[in-house]
C-alpha cells in the first residue's frame, strides 16, 4: 500500500513529521517498508515565461525559444509540439538539474546553444505524459519560483506492509484515522464540497435488481450527467501518479482517487451505453461470454458474479468492467456503481480469471459495507469538480441483507490478565472509540460495538489486540511469570534417549520414520489383523498407523538397497500404535533394529555378512545395559514375520519382551529384496520394567578351578535352561558356565545332539582341593543329566 504524506496530513488536519509518522506506523504494527521524498529530483527547475518564440530554419520539428527565468533571459532550443507563444507559462530545468545520469548543461542543439531544457511531465516523474511539454495556467507565482514549492510537489510516499487482516488500512482514511488514534486527536476528515444538483431523481431513470444476494449484498448507484471527458488537473495526476496509478481521464481517476481515500472501489459506466435502464447482479450462465477493459475476451461460469444490463453483462463484479460499457471521450452520463460484492466470490473469479486489480485486491479483503451513500456523495461532489456535471438527486441503494455491526463484550480485568500489564479503563475506552467503535460502559466492562470498516475485529481477544497494539508493545515491561512453572518430561524421556546412546554405540545408525504406513506393508509382515486407518491420509503410502517399526526400516532397506548400496545396519526408538476400546489408541515404545549386506570389518579382516548371531549379540548387549542382566532366548510359537528355523523369543526375567531372528524369506521376496537380513525389536516399557539395579560383587582372593563336560542331548533341547540349571545346581561355588562346543556326527544318535560345557569354581573363603570341586560338578552333572534325560559323553 502506497500512502502519500500530503494527502494523510490534509484528511488527519495535523502534520507530525515524516521520520516520526514512520516510527508510529511501524511500532503500531503496520511495518514501513520505505519512504520516497519527493524533493531533491526538481532541484535547480524553475517556472519560466516565454517572451519569444521562431521556428528553427532547418527543422520543422525544433523551435528557438527564449525564455524569462525572472534574473536572465535564456535561449533554449525546443522538440515539443505544443511549446506555447510568447507569454505562455513553462517549467525550465536550468544548468545543473539532473534527470537520472543526465546533467543539464549548456550545448548545442540544431547549431544553436541552448541553456536549458522545458521540461515534460514524464521528465519531471509528474506523469506518464510524454507528448509536450508542461504548460501551466492560472499560476500566480513570480518567475523563477522553484518548480517544487510552485507545484507543491514536495511529498513523502510511504510504502507500508498491510497484512490481509487490515483492509481498512488501504485507504488514507484508515490511515489518517490511525494517526489521529496514535496522536491522541479527534479523527475529523474535512468534508467534500457538495455537488451540483439536478431536479430529477437517480430512481426515475434506473432501478437495481440484486439475484445473487449471497454475492452481492448490497449495490447502491449515482448518475451523473453532462459530464465532458478531460484530462484531471495536475495536481490530482500527479496525486495518483505518486501512487502507482496512471491518470487516465477525470472521470476515471476519480474513480481511482475515491478508492485510494475510501477504500471502496467503484466503476463508471456510460449510461447512453447500458440497455433498459437496469442494473441486474446476477451469476453468470455458463459458457456466457463479456469482453472486459483489458480488450481480453473472458468466458464465465455459473460461479462467477456479474453486473448485467437489461441484454448482456456489462462488468466482472468486483473485478473489471466491460469493454462495451466504458467512459470514452464522447460519454457524456455516467453511472457510478458503489457496491459490496463478497470476498470469497471476488476471490475465486480473480483466480480464475488470473486477473487481478486494485478494486479485486481491496474486495477480496473486504470493504466496508455500510457507507455506500457517504463514498457517492465525495464521488458526485468531486465529478462535478472535475467535469462540469450536474447530479442527479438521491441514489439507488439496493441492501436487501444489511450487515449490522457486532458487538462485544469487553472487561479491562481480561486484557490484564491476558497482557501482564494494565491499562487505564479511560484510555481503552478512548482506543476502541478511536478506531470507529460505539462504547457504552456496563459496570466495570463496556460494550462495544465494532464498525463494519474493521472486519478483522469480532471478538474481545481482537480488542484485547487492538489496545495492546495502539498503546503498543514495546512499552509493555518485561516481567518474569509469577508462577513456578513446572515442565513435565515426556513419557519414557530418559528410557529412549538412553536406548538411542546405547544403539548408537554399538555402531548402529538411527532413523526415523513415518508413523503413517501402507496398509500392504502390515499386511505383508502379518501385523495387519488389528491397524488404526488415518482418517484423512495424505495419500494411500500414509494410510494407517504403524504397528511394528520394521515396516519404517525396511522401507528404508528397500530404498538403501535400490542405490547399491551393501550395507545396511539401523535402528529406530519410537512409538506404535494399536486400537483400544477406548477414545485414543494404545502407544507403546518399541525398539527396532535391522542389520543387512556386509558387516563393518578391521580392514585386515575377512569380509563377511551380517548374520542371525549379529542381531542376538546386539540384542543382549542392549538389554545388558538398558536392564542391567542378560536375556534369556527361547524358541517362539508364532513366526509368521521371520524364518520358521531361525528367530527367536527374548524373555527378561521370565517375561516374553521381543523377538529376533531373520526376516521370513516370503517376505524380503516381495519386498522385491535378496534373503538374510535379520532383525529384532523390543518392547522398551517392557524391557525397563524388569531393569535390576547392579551391584559390586568384591572379587574373591582365590583362584578358580574350572571343569568341562560334554554330554549327548536331544536335538530339540534348548541350551539356556541347561546353563541356568547348572548355576542351580552348582551352587554357590560356580561362578560361570560357558558352553563351547555343539557337535553333531559320528558317535552321537541320529537325532541327537553333543553339547559341551565349561564350568568354573571359585570360593570367597578358601583355595578350593580338586575333591572338592570333583564332588561338586559331579553333584551338578548328575543333576542336569537326570533333569534333562541327558548322558555323558
Amino acid at each position: 500500500m502506497l500512502a502519500s504524506y500530503k494527502w494523510l496530513c490534509e484528511l488527519a488536519g495535523f502534520s507530525p513529521s515524516p521520520k516520526e509518522l514512520e516510527e508510529k506506523f511501524t511500532f503500531s504494527g503496520l511495518e514501513v517498508a520505505g519512504v520516497v521524498h519527493r524533493r531533491a529530483e526538481f532541484d535547480n527547475i524553475v517556472i519560466a515565461r516565454v517572451v519569444e518564440k521562431e521556428s528553427h530554419p532547418d527543422s520543422k520539428k525544433l523551435s528557438l525559444v527564449k525564455v524569462d527565468d525572472g534574473e536572465n533571459i535564456w535561449p533554449v532550443v525546443c522538440g515539443a509540439s505544443n511549446c506555447p507563444t510568447a507569454g505562455g507559462t513553462v517549467v525550465l530545468a536550468k544548468e545543473g538539474a539532473r534527470f537520472g545520469d543526465l546533467v543539464i548543461a549548456p550545448r548545442k542543439v540544431g547549431g544553436y546553444e541552448s541553456f536549458g531544457m522545458l521540461c515534460s511531465e514524464e521528465e519531471l516523474n509528474l506523469g506518464p505524459e510524454s507528448d509536450g511539454i508542461i504548460v501551466l495556467t492560472d499560476i500566480d507565482v513570480p518567475l523563477g519560483t522553484p518548480v517544487v514549492n510552485a507545484l507543491d510537489l514536495e511529498d513523502w510516499i510511504f510504502e507500508l506492509e498491510v497484512t490481509p487482516n487490515r483492509p481498512d488500512a488501504l485507504c488514507h482514511r484508515g490511515l489518517a484515522r490511525e494517526i489521529c488514534l496514535l496522536y491522541d486527536k479527534p479523527f475529523l476528515p474535512p468534508v467534500p464540497v457538495g455537488a451540483v444538483v439536478a431536479s430529477q431523481s437517480v430512481a426515475d431513470v434506473v432501478t437495481v435488481e440484486i439475484e445473487s444476494t449471497a454475492g452481492c449484498p448490497r449495490y447502491a448507484a449515482s448518475i451523473v450527467e453532462n459530464v465532458t471527458v478531460k484530462p484531471s488537473p495536475l495536481a490530482l495526476r500527479y496525486r495518483l501518479h505518486n501512487l502507482g496509478i496512471r491518470p487516465i481521464s477525470n472521470l476515471v481517476d476519480m474513480t481511482n482517487a475515491i478508492l485510494m481515500e475510501y477504500g471502496q472501489p467503484l466503476h463508471a459506466f456510460d449510461l447512453d451505453k447500458l440497455s433498459g435502464s437496469k442494473i441486474i447482479v446476477r451469476q453468470a450462465k455458463d459458457g456466457e461470454i463479456m469482453t472486459t477493459l483489458d480488450e481480453v475476451e473472458r468466458s464465465f461460469t455459473s460461479e462467477d458474479l456479474l453486473i448485467c444490463d437489461a441484454d448482456k453483462p456489462v462488468a466482472v463484479a468486483g473485478v473489471m468492467g466491460g469493454l462495451e460499457s466504458e467512459v470514452t471521450d464522447d460519454t457524456t452520463r455516467i453511472l457510478i456503481e458503489c457496491a459490496y460484492f463478497n470476498p470469497s466470490s471476488v476471490r475465486k473469479t480473480s483466480k480464475k480469471l488470473k486477473l487481478s486489480s486494485e478494486s479485486s485486491y481491496r474486495f477480496e479483503r473486504g470493504v466496508d459495507p455500510n457507507h455506500e451513500p457517504e463514498v457517492l456523495a465525495a464521488a458526485n461532489a468531486m465529478v462535478c469538480a472535475l467535469s462540469g456535471g450536474q447530479a442527479l438527486a438521491g441514489i439507488v441503494d439496493c441492501y436487501k441483507i444489511p450487515i449490522a455491526p457486532v458487538e462485544v463484550m469487553f472487561r479491562p480485568s481480561r486484557y490484564s490478565r491476558m497482557m501482564g500489564h494494565s491499562v487505564p479503563s479511560s484510555e481503552m475506552e478512548r482506543i476502541l472509540e478511536g478506531l470507529g467503535a460505539k462504547v457504552t460502559p456496563a459496570g466495570e466492562n463496556f460494550n462495544v460495538t465494532i464498525p463494519t470498516h474493521r472486519p478483522d475485529m469480532e471478538r474481545e481477544i481482537d480488542l484485547i489486540e487492538e489496545v495492546a497494539r495502539l498503546t503498543g508493545m514495546n512499552q509493555i515491561e518485561a516481567k518474569l511469570p509469577r508462577i513456578q512453572c513446572h515442565i513435565p518430561q515426556r513419557d519414557n524421556f530418559e528410557s529412549i534417549k538412553k536406548a538411542k546412546e546405547v544403539l548408537s554405540a554399538l555402531g548402529l545408525m538411527e532413523s526415523i520414520t513415518y508413523a503413517f504406513v501402507p496398509l500392504t506393508m502390515l499386511q505383508t509382515l502379518g501385523c495387519a489383523n488389528e491397524v488404526i486407518a488415518v482418517a484423512n491420509p495424505l495419500n494411500a503410502q500414509r494410510a494407517t498407523m504403524r504397528t511394528t517399526l520394521l515396516a519404517g526400516l525396511l522401507e528404508n532397506l528397500k530404498r538403501t538397497r535400490s542405490r547399491y548400496m551393501d550395507s545396511f545396519a539401523q535402528f529406530e526408538v519410537a512409538r506404535t500404535y494399536h486400537p483400544t476400546s477406548e477414545t485414543l489408541p494404545c502407544e507403546m515404545v518399541r525398539v527396532s533394529v535391522v542389520l543387512d549386506g556386509y558387516a563393518k570389518q578391521w580392514v585386515s579382516e575377512p569380509e563377511r555378512r551380517y548374520d542371525f548371531f549379529d542381531a542376538k549379540g546386539i540384542a543382549s548387549q542392549f538389554c545388558q545395559a538398558m536392564a542391567g542382566s542378560a536375556p534369556e532366548f527361547r524358541v517362539p510359537e508364532n513366526t509368521a514375520m521371520m524364518h520358521p528355523g531361525r528367530c527367536l523369543s527374548v524373555f527378561l526375567a521370565g517375561r516374553e519382551i521381543g523377538i529376533l531372528g531373520e526376516i521370513h524369506p516370503g517376505i524380503l521376496k516381495e519386498l522385491k529384496l535378496p534373503a538374510g537380513a535379520v532383525a529384532f525389536e523390543l518392547m522398551l516399557n517392557s524391557l525397563c520394567a524388569q531393569k535390576q539395579i547392579a551391584a559390586a560383587v568384591p572379587l574373591s582372593e582365590f583362584p578358580p578351578m574350572s571343569r568341562d563336560v560334554a554330554v549327548v542331548a536331544d536335538e530339540q533341547q534348548d541350551v539356556g535352561p541347561v546353563l541356568e540349571a547348572f548355576s542351580v545346581a552348582g551352587g554357590d561355588l560356580v561362578t560361570g558356565v560357558q558352553l563351547f562346543d555343539v557337535y553333531r556326527g559320528k558317535h552321537v544318535a541320529k537325532g541327537k545332539k553333543s553339547l559341551a560345557f565349561s564350568v568354573q569354581y571359585r570360593s570367597f573363603e578358601k583355595t578350593l582341593t580338586d575333591k572338592e570341586v570333583d564332588m561338586v560338578h559331579q553333584k551338578a552333572v548328575s543333576a542336569i543329566c537326570d533333569q534333562f534325560s541327558m548322558q555323558l559323553r
